[in-house]
């Protein structure tokens, strides 16, 4: 083999090496840097996700707290059972809570609490008259309003969140 012909080929197989490992060494590079911003879009995305659903909870939350200074509750709730007029403000309560859901599509089930912690009404009628007052949600909702965590309903199978607020009367928990 002629001396030109090998300074051609060594030369071929140098360039063939440093391409090859310039390729490498780019692809290395390029793929960290996807990888990076892959990373941060999904960061991202989870944060605008966390700020959305703090935000529609939140929403919800006011809903609850601002039912709870409605007129119509602390009146029912500041009233014996036995008085006259007590089962009229009740009608006018489970009037009150068909129009919520009516709003709130999203809610399934209202309950209205007594001060011991017993169901005075509720959109699941099995549950009037049942005590409350051990769950987490009543000794919570007792002191200010409260979210709980995400969990499985016992009645309804699927997955919820209890939103509480306590009604108040003259800065009494009623």
């Amino acid at each position: 083999m002629k001396i030109g012909n090998k300074i051609s080929l060594s030369f071929l197989i140098t360039t063939i090496i440093l391409a090859t490992v310039a390729i490498l060494v780019v692809y290395t590079v390029v793929r960290n840097i996807l990888n990076d911003a892959i990373h941060e879009h999904l960061i991202n995305t989870a944060q605008s996700r966390a700020h959305h659903i703090e935000t529609f909870l939140g929403g919800h939350q006011r809903a609850i707290e601002l039912l709870g200074t409605e007129i119509i509750f602390k009146e029912l709730l500041s009233t014996s059972k036995g008085t006259p007029g007590y089962n009229q403000k009740l009608n006018g309560i489970n009037r009150r809570i068909k129009d919520l859901l009516k709003v709130h599509q999203e809610f399934f089930k209202v309950i209205l609490l007594d001060k011991k912690g017993i169901v005075i009404t509720s959109t699941d009628e099995a549950s009037i008259g049942s005590d409350q007052s051990a769950d987490n949600v009543y000794l919570k909702g007792k002191e200010t309003s409260f979210i709980s965590d995400l969990h499985a309903s016992k009645t309804y199978g699927i997955s919820c969140i209890d939103i509480t607020a306590p009604v108040l009367l003259n800065g009494e928990f009623i």
